[in-house]
């Protein structure tokens, strides 16, 4: 199995090869959990400033967002040109869609958390009885 190849819109560096892709995630723990050689993976919580250097910022494909907002710094997705996705951990997305650059998918988590709402839902009803 060939390694996926980067969106047409990655700028590519001098000798051809795409940078390394960044990735950045809500916490340590994703952080940890994601460490791949082929990935540059950090901590940014979309509340504050990144803290990347213009090079990284160019090198962002995607934004993990924490599973709670206020994401107020979610503007600072305008600043990483080749962002392929921004992917969010709940079902809703609107607070952040005028936010996202235009053509940059904002990816939500409809349906993931369905299993676990209908099981606590179901305990809740046993427990009231």
């Amino acid at each position: 199995m060939n390694p996926p190849t980067a969106p047409e819109h990655v700028t590519p560096t001098s000798s051809g090869q795409a940078n390394t892709p960044l990735v950045t995630v809500p916490d340590e723990s994703w952080r940890a959990a994601l460490t791949r050689d082929d990935v540059d993976v950090r901590v940014w919580d979309v509340d504050s400033d990144p803290g990347l250097t213009a090079d990284e910022l160019a090198r962002v494909r995607l934004v993990v967002l924490p599973y709670l907002g206020p994401y107020r710094a979610v503007g600072e997705v305008a600043t990483m040109p080749n962002l392929v996705a921004v992917q969010g951990l709940t079902a809703g997305f609107e607070e952040i869609v005028e936010r996202v650059p235009a053509g940059v998918p904002v990816c939500n988590a409809a349906g993931v958390h369905s299993a676990s709402t209908a099981e606590i839902a179901l305990a809740l009803v046993l427990a009231g009885q």
